[in-house]
C-alpha cells in the first residue's frame, strides 16, 4: 500500500508548563524537533508515527505516548480525522523514571477523564490556583497510572547490512519469510543475521515482523477496513485465531474488541462539540 503525500508542517519548540493543545490535524508530518517541557500526547479518531533517533512507535487510536523533555522526534499521521489532545508538562524537579523514556501506555478511563478534563484550558487561558493544582497532581499521578508500555515499536538498525534487511522485510512483510532464507539471500550467516537482529534492535526477526505486521493491521483498521479475515489475508496470516492471539499478546485483547471499542468511541466523541482547532502546532 503506497504512502500518502501529506503536508509538513511547522512545530513551536518553546512551551510553558501545563500548555494544553487540542487539535484536528488529520494528515501531516512535522519537521525534526524537540521541546523545553515534557509532553503527553492523546491520539483520538487515528494512529500516528512518532520517530525518534533510534526508534519508530506507533501510537494507535486511544493511546498516549510520554515524550520527554529535549527528545528530538517527528510525527507523521495518514489518518485524515486524526485529533491530537497535548499536555506540555515541567517535570525536571521528578526524578521519576517515567518521565526519562519515550513510552507508549493504554489510556485507562481515568487517564481519559483528566485528559479530557484539561479541554477548560489553553495556551490563551490565564493561569488560575485550580489549574496548577491540576498539573501538580497530574504530574504525581502520571507515572502510577501509566505502569505498563505497549510494546509497539520498531527500532531503526543502525548498520548498512540490517537497514537492507530491514527495507527488504517491510517491503515484502506479506511474504513468509524464514532465517535461513533471508541470510542465504543477503550472504552471511542465520547466527549472524540473528545477531545483528539482537545486537541492533533488541529483538529477533520473527518478532520484528510480528509487530510490524500488527502495525500495519493497525493502520487497515484505522483507514476503515473492520473484516478481520480480509486483515488476515492481507497479512499473510494462516487463520485468523494466529492472528487474534498475536493481536491479543501485544495489545491485551483480540481485534474484534478492538474494533468495537473504536466504533464505540468514535460514536461517543463525535456526538459532542469539540474545541476550536489551536493555530499553534505543538505535536
Amino acid at each position: 500500500m503506497s504512502k500518502k503525500i501529506v503536508e509538513n508542517i511547522h512545530c513551536v519548540e518553546t512551551v510553558k508548563d501545563g500548555l494544553v493543545v487540542h487539535q484536528h490535524l488529520g494528515e501531516f508530518s512535522t519537521n525534526w524537533h524537540k521541546h523545553n517541557h515534557g509532553q503527553l500526547v492523546y491520539a483520538e479518531h487515528g494512529l500516528f508515527f512518532l520517530s525518534t533517533q533510534k526508534t519508530r512507535f506507533l501510537i494507535p487510536t486511544k493511546f498516549c505516548v510520554w515524550i520527554p523533555q529535549g527528545e528530538i522526534h517527528q510525527s507523521i499521521s495518514y489518518s485524515s480525522s486524526l485529533l491530537i489532545r497535548t499536555i506540555h508538562l515541567d517535570v525536571s524537579a521528578h526524578p521519576n523514571p517515567f518521565y526519562q523514556k519515550v513510552g507508549i501506555y493504554q489510556t485507562t478511563p481515568l487517564l481519559e477523564e483528566l485528559i479530557h478534563y484539561s479541554k477548560r484550558w489553553n495556551e490563551t487561558t490565564a493561569t488560575e490556583d485550580t489549574e496548577r493544582t491540576f498539573y501538580l497532581n497530574f504530574k504525581n499521578l502520571l507515572p502510577d497510572i501509566c505502569k505498563e508500555k505497549v510494546p509497539l515499536t520498531l527500532p531503526a538498525p543502525s548498520s548498512d547490512k540490517l537497514i537492507s534487511i530491514v527495507n527488504f522485510l517491510t517491503e515484502h512483510f506479506q511474504t513468509k519469510h524464514s532465517a535461513a532464507v533471508i541470510a542465504e539471500q543477503f550472504g552471511i550467516s542465520e547466527r549472524t543475521l540473528s545477531r545483528l537482529f539482537q545486537k541492533e534492535l533488541g529483538m529477533g526477526m520473527l518478532q520484528f515482523l510480528k509487530v510490524l505486521k500488527l502495525i500495519k493491521a493497525l493502520e487497515w483498521f484505522d483507514e476503515g477496513i473492520s473484516n478481520v479475515s480480509e486483515v488476515v489475508y492481507r497479512l499473510g496470516y494462516e487463520s485468523v485465531s494466529t492472528f487474534s492471539n498475536t493481536f491479543n499478546e501485544v495489545l491485551g485483547y483480540r481485534p474484534q474488541v478492538y474494533l468495537q471499542k473504536r466504533k464505540h468511541m468514535h460514536a461517543v466523541n463525535t456526538s459532542h462539540e469539540e474545541p476550536a482547532t489551536s493555530e499553534q502546532v505543538t505535536p
